[in-house]
């Protein structure tokens, strides 16, 4: 029997459609396990307790300072296996980076590229220290909640994942659109979500997962709990050089 672990908005509903969805792919037994957050996944997956873990890509890159995982595939949204994020402010009110200071910020969770690693990293390249820069730094736990938070005068500045045109530019978002949110900055391509597998899961049936996750029908209920237009074979490099521009060597911020 598989055992994966994952962190949902979607809860029992998730878990459920991606036990069945692996169990007529692999045919084989599946147990999906719901976690309140990616750093008790990670213990899971590294003590051997899940084999294979959904983790977002700092996850996974914290993931590896433990000891040995393995990428088995990386999420693709809207063709593409890397996003961006956006540095927002609340319009009228901050306009411009420069006019944040002092005011009150808002990131999604310690874990979050999108959400409060990359957006602080974009404040340290415009000359300011993240630590020191803000009157409060709080965590809104979700996307949704945080623009909420700008949106009712509950904070100032926060940050959202986004998609990145074949320029680099900010295309779409939960944000885009809105005219009560000013953009500051934006990113460079982030990696994307993974599929880990842990020290746990034999070599045979790594190969054979890997097989099936990447291969031209992916299980079509992964898809749609990953809320993916596919799989893709991982760009091992791509996720190092995240790590090298955004994580410390112990792999904070």
């Amino acid at each position: 029997m598989l055992r994966v672990g994952l962190v949902s908005a979607a809860e029992e509903k998730a878990r459920r459609v991606l036990e069945v969805g692996l169990e007529g792919a692999l045919q084989e037994s599946c147990r999906a396990r719901l976690w309140t957050s990616y750093a008790a996944l990670v213990d899971a997956l590294m003590d051997g307790e899940e084999e294979v873990a959904w983790l977002p890509p700092v996850a996974y890159l914290r993931a590896r300072k433990r000891g040995p995982v393995t990428l088995l595939a990386t999420v693709e949204r809207g063709g593409k296996g890397s996003y961006g994020c956006v540095l927002l402010g609340r319009a009228g009110v901050v306009n411009r980076i420069e006019a944040a200071e002092g005011k009150r910020a808002v990131w999604v969770d310690p874990w979050s590229a999108a959400g409060y690693i990359v957006p602080r990293a974009l404040i340290r390249a415009a000359g300011y220290n993240p630590d020191a820069f803000f009157s409060a730094q709080s965590f809104a736990g979700s996307y949704a909640s945080l623009l909420s938070m700008l949106t009712y005068e509950q904070a100032e500045v926060g940050a959202c994942y986004c998609r990145l045109d074949e320029q680099g530019q900010p295309e779409d978002g939960p944000w885009f659109g809105r005219e009560d949110f000013s953009l500051l900055a934006h990113s460079s391509p982030i990696p994307g979500d993974t599929l880990c597998a842990g020290p746990a899961l034999s070599h045979e049936r790594l190969a054979h997962l890997k097989t099936v996750l990447t291969g031209k029908l992916p299980p079509p209920a992964l898809l749609v709990v990953l809320q993916a237009t596919a799989l893709r074979p991982p760009d091992q490099g791509a996720y190092d050089d995240f790590e090298a521009k955004y994580l410390d060597p112990a792999g904070r911020r």
